[in-house]
């Protein structure tokens, strides 16, 4: 049988032959998920405001062109000092963070906030009130190197980070549903599978299926005669 010229008949029929196939594939697969999904670590997420202006003395109620122009050039620097080694490991010794630099590192996001000059500092943990504490401390280590290394001073915080009151959204449902899909198309995938390589017919009742026919007869299966009697 060729899968490409399969009709809705003929799949249903493949899924009823191959259900064992496909529940045995889809159903472990299936309790996978469901742990990963019940197992994920609550996370929080702490965030630090920045705000860019070419005049670091006074930030002024309007911002021209030049002033978001230059802003949208200093994101990019800004986001890699923020995920600078020498940066994250200081943060790291500081509060003796069970991380290496290459998974703190994952954990920080340092984007612009669309044409605003405005900045948005990230940083993801399990812990509300240490993921407060360390985006500041990355927030004001970030400020530091900035000054020192690039001699600018046209970077502030606005708004710093508090311990958060809810944990970032699991999205239980979300992947409680892929989950499912997933668990299925792998079954039924695996399902077609094996019957693209079969070409078997167990009975009659596929051979029906396949020629649209019915069966006028069958014979008998016989056991042989125990001639030792």
């Amino acid at each position: 049988m060729e899968i490409n010229n399969l009709r809705l008949i003929d799949i249903i029929f493949i899924l009823k032959k191959r259900i064992k196939i496909l529940l045995f594939t889809a159903i472990p697969i299936f309790i996978v998920g469901l742990y990963f999904i019940f197992n994920t670590p609550t996370q929080y997420k702490g965030e630090v405001t920045f705000i860019i202006m070419n005049n670091p003395t006074t930030i002024s109620s309007s911002v021209n062109n030049n002033d978001l122009a230059a802003s949208e050039k200093l994101a990019t620097i800004y986001s890699e000092i923020s995920k600078s080694k020498t940066l994250l490991q200081k943060v790291i010794n500081k509060f003796d963070l069970n991380e290496t630099v290459n998974s703190l590192e994952k954990k920080v996001k340092f984007e612009p906030i669309g044409n605003t000059g405005i900045l948005k500092f990230t940083y993801i943990d399990s812990h509300p009130v240490m993921v407060a504490t360390i985006s500041n401390e990355i927030a004001n280590e970030f400020l530091l190197k900035v000054n020192t290394t690039l001699n600018l001073r046209n970077i502030r915080i606005i708004e710093e980070a508090i311990p958060p009151t809810e944990p970032i959204s699991k999205k239980i449902f979300i992947k409680f549903c892929v989950t499912i899909l997933a668990s299925s198309l792998f079954g039924i995938f695996f399902a077609f599978l094996i019957e693209n390589y079969s070409l078997k017919l167990k009975d009659y009742s596929e051979i029906m299926a396949i020629l649209e026919s019915p069966i006028l007869g069958v014979i008998p299966k016989f056991q042989p005669e125990d001639k030792s009697s």
